[in-house]
């Protein structure tokens, strides 16, 4: 069981994927296809679409939430995300 705390409302499940590294999503994950392309990340190559993602936090920018949101409006992301 991991507890973590609640920003939004409601219930849902899916494949986990976990990496103990942080990601930065400007540049480290592909807005088109949702592959993590950084090439020092442990994840790469994989795909978060449709996953909950388990990590302990971002890097980067704040724009990472706004290749987050993009990724959402082109309908080829349902994250689910969790930090530590």
């Amino acid at each position: 069981m991991i507890d973590c705390r609640n920003i939004a409302k409601g219930k849902d499940s899916g494949e986990l994927i976990v990496s103990s590294e942080p990601i930065s999503f400007l540049g480290g994950v592909d807005p088109k296809t949702g592959i993590v392309i950084d090439p020092n990340h442990e994840l790469k190559g994989q795909s978060i679409k449709d996953k909950v993602l388990f990590i302990p936090g971002g890097k980067g920018s704040t724009v990472g939430s706004y290749v987050i949101f993009q990724m959402k409006k082109r309908i080829i992301l349902h994250l689910k995300l969790l930090y530590v």
